[in-house]
C-alpha cells in the first residue's frame, strides 16, 4: 500500500476507500450478528443495539454470563454456527478488501512493474548495490583462491583451516572446541591420506612437497596446542603458517593448465604455472628508503608473483620479459593510482589479446572484457580491486587487446572503489599477479626512480615457448661463425 500510495495517488485513495468500506461493514454487521445470534439464546430482552453501539462492555457482560453453558449440546451447536457464520462473513469481506487493492495497484503500470521486478528479482544483482563482494584481502589469499582445487584432500583441508580462522575473527568468547575439531579434521586428513595428496604431484615437485606437508603438520600440532591453552597469540601465528603451507602444496598438484588455449595463441610465450619475480629499484637521486638495521636502505626488492593458472598469456609475456631483460635500467612512471614500468609503445604490433578469467568460468577470456560493476559478470578469479595487484596496459589502437611491453603496479584505495569495495576498472585489464613481498616500500617509489635489475627467482621453467633475446641472438650468430671458422680449419 505504502508503494501504491507514493507513486500513484488516484490508486491510494481508492485503496483507502475500499478498506474503510470493509472496517465499516465488518462493525455493523458484526454487531447485528451478535444482537441475532443473543437472541437465539433467549436473552433478545435483556440486550438491546444500544449495548454493542455504544461498547457498554459492563452490560454485554452480565448478558453473556448468563447464557447456557458449553456442556449443553444445544448450546455448544449454537455457538458452533455462530463462529462458523462470522468466519464466513469476515472472509467475504477480507476477500473484497484484497481484490480492491490488487484492483487499485493494476491501474498504475510503474507499481505492478515494481511489485513485479521485486517478486523475481533478476539472476544477476548489481554489485554495486552489494557491500559484501568477496573480495580478498591481501594478495596471498587472492592467490590462495585462484589456485585450481585438483585434489579433494587438500581441498577439504583448506575447509577446514578457512573455517577454523573465520571462527577465529568472533570477538571476545572464542569457539575454541569448534576451532579445535576443524584442525583435528585437518591433520586426520593430512595423516591419514598422504598418499592420495602425493598422487598428482610430479617428481620434480616431490621433495618441495614433502617439505610443505611436514610444515603443515607441525603447524596442525601447534594449533591444537593452542586451541586447549585457549591461546590467541599463537593461534593466529599458526593457522596463517597451515594455510600457507597447503597452499604451497595444493600449488605443486597442479601440472598443466586445467584448460586449452585457443589455437591462435599457442605459439605465444605462456606460463603454465607460477613464477616468482625480483625486482630491484633505487630512487633516481641515490637517495635512501629508509634505515635497515642502522644502515641506510639504498635499494628495494620487490618480489611479484606471477600466476599463469588464470591469465597464462599475460603471465607468460610478463616472465618472457623479465628473462630477456627488458625492464633493467629502465625508469618508472606514475599516477594518482599506479607505478607504471616498461616501454610505453603500446601500438598493435607490440601487443597480445585482453585476458581475463571470470571467477566462476572454467577459462579465462580473450578480447572481451568483464563487466562487473553491473553485475553482469562475476569478479575476475585475479582481481585489480587488491592492493599491489600487477596488470599489463591497455593496447591504444586496439580495444581487445593488452600491451606486451608496458605494466602497471595498483595501489588500490577501499575508500576511492565503488559501493561493493571493487576498483571501477575491475575486469578491463589483464591482471596476472601481485606484489606478495615488499608491498610497504610501493607507496614510498617516485616518478623517474630506477628498475637497477629484474629476475626470475623461481618457475621459470614453467615458462612456454620463450622468445629469443636480441643478446641470446647475438651469441648464436657468434657462436655459429665460430663454428664455421673451426670447420674451415679443419679442411
Amino acid at each position: 500500500f505504502a508503494s501504491v500510495q507514493s507513486t500513484n495517488p488516484t490508486a491510494s485513495a481508492l485503496v483507502s476507500s475500499n478498506i474503510s468500506k470493509f472496517k465499516k461493514n465488518k462493525r455493523t454487521k458484526t454487531r447485528a450478528h451478535r444482537i441475532s445470534s443473543l437472541s437465539s439464546y433467549g436473552v433478545e430482552n435483556e440486550i438491546d443495539e444500544d449495548c454493542c453501539t455504544n461498547r457498554d462492555f459492563d452490560a454485554f457482560e452480565r448478558v453473556l454470563s448468563s447464557l447456557p453453558s458449553s456442556s449443553d449440546p444445544s448450546s455448544s451447536n449454537r455457538d458452533q454456527n455462530i463462529d462458523t457464520c462470522d468466519n464466513k462473513m469476515n472472509l467475504m469481506n477480507f476477500k473484497g478488501a484484497v481484490a480492491a487493492l490488487c484492483a487499485s495497484m493494476c491501474l498504475s503500470t510503474e507499481v505492478f512493474l515494481l511489485s513485479s521486478s521485486v517478486i523475481f528479482p533478476p539472476e544477476a544483482s548489481a554489485l554495486l548495490s552489494n557491500p559484501n563482494s568477496g573480495l580478498p584481502r591481501t594478495p596471498t589469499a587472492a592467490l590462495r583462491r585462484a589456485t585450481p582445487r585438483v585434489n579433494m584432500e587438500t581441498s577439504d583441508i583448506q575447509y577446514n583451516l578457512d573455517d577454523a580462522a573465520y571462527q577465529f575473527r568472533i570477538p571476545q568468547r572464542k569457539p575454541w572446541n569448534s576451532m579445535l575439531n576443524e584442525i583435528k579434521k585437518a591433520k586426520e586428513t593430512a595423516k591419514g591420506k598422504r598418499v592420495e595428496i602425493f598422487q598428482p604431484i610430479v617428481k620434480e615437485n616431490q621433495a618441495s612437497a614433502e617439505v610443505e606437508i611436514e610444515n603443515l603438520l607441525v603447524a596442525l600440532d601447534r594449533l591444537i596446542l593452542a586451541c586447549g591453552n585457549q591461546d590467541v597469540e599463537n593461534f593466529d601465528k599458526w593457522i596463517a603458517k597451515a594455510i600457507e603451507a597447503n597452499g604451497n602444496i595444493m600449488v605443486n598438484q597442479v601440472n598443466d593448465l586445467p584448460f586449452l588455449l585457443p589455437k591462435r595463441y599457442q605459439e605465444l610465450p605462456r606460463m603454465t604455472g607460477r613464477a616468482e619475480l625480483k625486482f630491484t629499484i633505487k630512487h633516481d637521486d641515490e637517495s635512501s628508503f629508509g634505515n635497515l638495521n642502522g644502515k641506510p636502505l639504498k635499494t628495494v626488492d620487490l618480489e611479484i608473483t606471477c600466476d599463469g593458472f588464470n591469465a597464462p598469456i599475460t603471465a607468460g609475456n610478463f616472465v618472457d620479459a623479465v628473462k630477456r631483460g627488458e625492464f633493467d635500467g629502465s625508469r618508472l612512471s606514475l599516477s594518482e593510482t599506479a607505478v607504471i614500468f616498461g616501454n610505453s609503445d603500446n601500438s598493435a604490433l607490440k601487443s597480445i589479446p585482453l585476458e581475463v578469467k571470470a571467477a566462476n568460468e572454467f577459462e579465462p577470456r580473450y578480447r572481451s572484457p568483464l563487466d562487473v560493476a553491473s553485475g553482469i559478470d562475476a569478479l575476475p578469479s585475479i582481481p585489480l580491486s587488491v592492493n599491489g595487484s600487477v596488470s599489463a596496459m591497455r593496447s591504444a589502437t586496439d580495444d581487445g587487446a593488452s600491451s606486451s611491453t608496458q605494466f602497471f603496479l595498483f595501489n588500490f584505495d577501499r575508500r576511492q572503489a565503488g559501493l561493493g569495495g571493487v576498483a571501477f576498472e575491475e575486469g578491463e585489464f589483464s591482471t596476472f599477479g601481485y606484489v606478495t613481498k615488499g608491498l610497504d616500500y610501493v607507496k614510498g617509489l617516485r616518478k623517474g626512480d630506477v628498475i637497477v635489475k629484474a629476475s626470475v627467482e623461481k618457475g621459470g621453467d614453467r615458462l612456454v615457448n620463450p622468445s629469443i633475446s636480441e643478446a641470446d641472438r647475438i651469441e648464436e650468430i657468434q657462436a655459429a661463425a665460430q663454428l664455421d671458422k673451426e670447420l674451415e680449419g679443419s679442411v
